[in-house]
């Protein structure tokens, strides 16, 4: 199990978006000020780690699913 982290509906809009905004395309809560985007950025990770934990998954398991789940397959891949 992972976490696809880049859903991307409209890649022209988003780049749009960041080019007319910077970083300010990210609200306090983590994700984006834009409802028509349905991404969130990166700071909303820990919070994810934080629920997962509280709901009995182990340290590991989390770790797994925050990302070494996916180095695991691309070392497996490209190796």
């Amino acid at each position: 199990m992972g976490l696809g982290l880049a859903y991307i509906e409209s890649l022209p809009m988003l780049l749009a978006l960041v080019r007319a905004t910077g970083d300010a395309i990210w609200s306090k809560a983590g994700g984006s000020h834009n409802p028509d985007q349905k991404f969130a950025s990166p700071r909303v990770i820990e919070g994810v780690a934080d629920v997962l934990l509280r709901q009995g998954y182990p340290e590991a398991e989390v770790r797994g699913i925050l990302g070494e789940n996916w180095l695991r397959v691309a070392r497996a891949v490209w190796a």
